[in-house]
């Protein structure tokens, strides 16, 4: 299922300022469409996006945010090692 870029804005809490933002930066990679056409949104793109705003939120910058979030999705993980004894777990966002 795709998403537009209004509903992933909703979905992360962040103005949608930021999340072009993070597109540029190269953060978050939704699907191309065409010049003018919005763009889709994958679902795991939107995971991906919704665990970095929580991230970044609770202090993270968001290049390294933004690794952490795409590896937890990419790999289905709740827990990672961010380094020697230090393990970030990862609750579900709160509904």
């Amino acid at each position: 299922m795709t998403r537009g870029a209004k509903a992933v804005v909703e979905a992360t809490g962040v103005p949608r300022t930021t999340l072009m933002r993070w597109v540029e930066e190269g953060l978050l990679q939704p699907r191309p469409r065409g010049r003018g056409t919005p763009q889709e949104w994958p679902a795991a793109e939107v995971a991906i996006a919704v665990l970095l705003a929580r991230l970044v939120a609770a202090g993270m910058h968001t290049a390294p945010a933004a690794a952490v979030a795409r590896t937890v999705v990419a790999f289905g993980l709740d827990e990672v090692e961010l380094g020697q004894g230090l393990t970030l777990k990862i609750a579900p966002p709160p509904i």
